[in-house]
């Protein structure tokens, strides 16, 4: 998956988030020119192309992710079907459960079991500490409780940001 940034700071910034919540576990970036229309004029800008590599199962995690953190109003978060060779595919898996398992995700889970769902029921534990939007949109949560919980997580991961940021 791959977005663009509008400078390295903030290509920085999103790829070290990524790294620690464990959804991505490797991140290339390059400065490139963008030529584009926007808002009925045509621009050229700097940029910096973003690739995260990640697994399929966290695709969607990421993608949301990229969204709730990207400074863009409208970022283009482009995904890309690809294969890995097997001994790099393992190496990525377990660079992704590694991260998941990591003192920093426990940090991102403990801020997010702050939030209770009105069935009783927090977003991570439903889920087995690992949920992810297919996850909440096949379980048994209201509309507006799975929103909620969503919400809640999203919120721990800002905490997180800026907890890095000090």
């Amino acid at each position: 998956m791959f977005t663009t940034c509008p400078d390295q700071e903030v290509a920085e910034h999103l790829a070290e988030g990524a790294i620690s919540v464990g959804l991505s576990a490797c991140i290339l970036k390059t400065s490139v020119d963008s030529i584009f229309n926007w808002q009925g004029e045509r621009q050229r800008e700097g940029e910096v192309v973003t690739l995260f590599k990640t697994s399929v199962e966290k695709a969607d995690d990421l993608e949301l992710w990229l969204s709730q953190h990207h400074p863009y109003d409208t970022p283009a978060i482009i995904r890309i079907g690809a294969r890995a060779n097997a001994p790099y595919e393992e190496w990525l898996n377990q660079q992704l459960d590694q991260a998941s398992n990591s003192g920093m995700d426990q940090d991102l889970k403990d801020s997010a079991n702050t939030a209770v769902g009105s069935n009783g029921t927090n977003l991570l534990e439903a889920f087995g500490g690992q949920a992810t939007v297919a996850e909440v949109e096949e379980s048994n949560l209201s509309e507006d409780e799975a929103i909620a919980q969503v919400q809640a997580l999203m919120e721990g991961m800002d905490e997180l940001d800026d907890m890095e940021l000090d």
